[in-house]
């Protein structure tokens, strides 16, 4: 069997033997830099039972992506259970790193073969409750906010693993009372506040249009139609805060308890324009106006 490296520039890779225990180099073919450092490529003939690794690299020299090919292991060997927990610490592009578990002894083998094999750590800040640690790996994406972190057992074992970058980095939540490490990420935060928000708000139009409030709803729509002011009469019924909301307000968030009267129609069935000519956007329909109310405690 041929093995062929080739040297070039940013680019290169070594022929590895496996003797049981680590990888052992037989070969090297070396990048060739900017001031010619010469042409490592082999060929080299190995034998049909050879055991080992054939590593190529390629990138600039401070984060080489590498291709990793094992040689000579069967399938029962790949599948067996890798007999170091840890971390693939794998090159994806000039500045971008990434952690893949070592789920197999076949991933363990391509971890060790590249020189990118973390173990679990012993380090780590210690839940209150469940006893298991918080640890923080490596893991960079170019200019982007990135975290890598695992949750380790006191027995060594990797129950959870999170990693993200841009608005998806994970960071962990605050021990406090609960059962184990929680994480969150400024888009879960934010998808978070926007269905907290939606539910506020929807909230507040449900009971705008319920039959409690049906008698103020259509006293509200028939002054607006008629150009008169309804406000004025029900702050003094209805103590709480009455407001007419301007036109740019109209998607302010609700409060828990708010109502929320508008008047609406479809893009395809416009209705009259209301006469201060204010128009907003709710849903899939057109409120012409909104008024909100939030009783007194």
């Amino acid at each position: 069997m041929t093995i062929s490296i080739d040297s070039g520039f940013q680019r290169g890779g070594s022929l590895l033997a496996w003797d049981g225990e680590k990888f052992n180099r037989i070969q090297r073919a070396a990048e060739n830099t900017w001031v010619d450092d010469g042409d490592s490529s082999f060929s080299t003939e190995v034998a049909d039972d050879f055991k080992g690794a054939v590593v190529r690299f390629w990138g600039i020299t401070s984060s080489y992506c590498k291709d990793v090919e094992l040689m000579g292991f069967t399938d029962e060997e790949l599948n067996a259970p890798t007999p170091v927990k840890g971390w693939n610490n794998v090159v994806v592009g000039f500045r971008a790193e990434k952690c893949e578990l070592i789920k197999s002894f076949g991933d363990y083998l391509k971890a060790l073969a590249s020189g990118s094999l973390i173990a679990i750590p012993d380090t780590g800040k210690v839940h209150p409750v469940s006893g298991n640690r918080l640890v923080e790996l490596p893991f960079d994406w170019g200019d982007q906010a990135a975290n890598h972190y695992a949750v380790i057992s006191p027995k060594g074992e990797i129950l959870t693993e999170v990693s993200g970058c841009g608005d998806q980095a994970p960071y962990a939540l605050k021990a406090g009372g609960t059962r184990d490490w929680e994480f969150s990420s400024s888009f879960e935060d934010a998808n978070r506040e926007q269905q907290e928000r939606n539910e506020r708000n929807n909230a507040a139009f449900k009971l705008g249009w319920s039959d409690e409030w049906a008698n103020i709803a259509r006293h509200i729509r028939s002054s607006y139609k008629a150009g008169q002011n309804p406000l004025k009469g029900l702050r003094r019924k209805y103590p709480g805060t009455w407001k007419y909301l301007a036109e740019g307000d109209l998607q302010q968030d609700s409060q828990v308890g708010e109502i929320r009267f508008t008047e609406l129609c479809h893009h395809d069935n416009e209705l009259e324009i209301a006469p201060d000519g204010f128009s907003g956007f709710w849903g899939n329909v057109w409120g012409r106006w909104q008024v909100s109310y939030i009783p007194a405690k």
